[in-house]
């Protein structure tokens, strides 16, 4: 959806021809998506929960150049347990985005 201070693009490509230089840009998934844009991120703020899951996609793991540098943990209204977690990227080719 997008509306005003947001827009949907297509490409990691044509999606970073529209954030301002220095500004955030929130990539919101799939597997597919994540894999693409993580080399270019110097941030990632990732919600882990603390369940298990079948599935047959998942998000990339993180290089052992990603640090983790905050854990902000909650609690669902139905009791299920999650954090939100920022990792910073230490990679002198990685960009803000």
């Amino acid at each position: 959806m997008a509306g005003r201070g947001r827009a949907t693009r297509r490409f990691p490509d044509e999606a970073l021809r529209h954030c301002p230089a220095g500004g955030d840009a929130w990539i919101i998934g799939g597997a597919e998506l994540y894999a693409q844009t993580l080399p270019l991120a110097s941030t990632a703020v990732v919600t882990d929960i603390e369940a298990s899951f079948e599935g047959d996609a998942f998000a990339p793991q993180f290089g052992p150049d990603w640090v983790e540098t905050g854990r902000e943990r909650h609690l669902s209204a139905t009791g299920l347990a999650f954090s939100f977690v920022t990792y910073q990227h230490h990679s002198p080719h990685a960009q803000e985005i």
